[in-house]
């Protein structure tokens, strides 16, 4: 089991349960199968909140084998005494385990799904499901916009001179909307704009990544922007916006766009 790569918090958490299990097999050794139960309950509880924070595949398939392992040592020793008063440990609803299933719980809104925001989020080589994020990262279009659709093209493409963001560019009467429905999403950017300007404020891209040295959002490696909201007591990844950008006749733009300055919003 290779924990190089892993961080000395979850290195940290992963000692700690192997010393519970540890103990728990001591305790059964010696005859002490009521605490040895508690032990093994408490081991694998702890072993399942680590897998649900691992990104590695293999490791989390030898994590699952060893909590099975244990669960089946509490579930023999249940079985074969059943005249002992055999009791899950106490739950202590303050540890970060059972804080974690609440925020795991929390995470479906309206049938959609809002993880709570991990730093492989910002590292696509690392993140497993990153070629199936591609995959469905585009929007679904609406009627009247099929009509017009002629193809997806990425930024670059469709005007090579576009900038992700240019901090002293922007400005709300530049603002081209595309869709009348459009309208509440327009004046809210443009109140965050102007916000911007005149305190320096970072409301508008602050929840944007990838960010530069500066800050700022810049180009994203791998195709995909994420935006980072706190939402029902975490900060989630709430959206993915793509780098393509739907077009309705040749270098004709179907989202919100800048008449001047060339940038871009891939909103739609």
């Amino acid at each position: 089991m290779d924990l190089r790569s892993l961080s000395p918090e979850f290195r940290s958490k992963l000692k700690e349960v192997q010393t519970i299990a540890s103990r728990a097999t001591r305790q059964e050794t010696h005859g002490d199968y009521e605490q040895a139960f508690s032990l093994y309950v408490d081991s694998v509880q702890k072993y399942l909140y680590l897998i649900r924070t691992l990104q590695d595949g293999s490791l989390k398939e030898q994590l699952k084998a060893i909590s099975s392992k244990l669960l089946n040592r509490a579930e023999r020793i249940k079985s074969s005494r059943p005249q002992l008063s055999l009791r899950a440990p106490v739950r202590d609803r303050t540890s970060s385990e059972e804080q974690d299933v609440v925020l795991q719980r929390s995470q479906k809104i309206n049938g959609l799904s809002f993880h709570p925001w991990s730093p492989s989020h910002l590292n696509p080589v690392n993140d497993p499901s990153h070629p199936s994020q591609l995959a469905s990262i585009q929007p679904a279009l609406s009627p009247a916009q099929k009509q017009a659709f002629l193809e997806w093209k990425s930024m670059k493409e469709a005007n090579p001179s576009l900038e992700v963001y240019k901090s002293d560019a922007l400005d709300p009467t530049d603002i081209v909307q595309d869709i009348v429905t459009d309208c509440s999403l327009i004046a809210a950017f443009s109140v965050l704009i102007n916000h911007a300007k005149h305190f320096q404020s970072q409301l508008h891209t602050e929840c944007l990544y990838p960010k530069g040295p500066d800050g700022f959002p810049e180009g994203s490696t791998d195709g995909i922007y994420r935006v980072k909201l706190f939402l029902n007591g975490t900060e989630r990844q709430t959206l993915r916006i793509s780098r393509f950008v739907s077009l309705k006749s040749f270098n004709d733009l179907e989202c919100i766009s800048l008449r001047k300055h060339g940038m871009i919003f891939s909103l739609r």
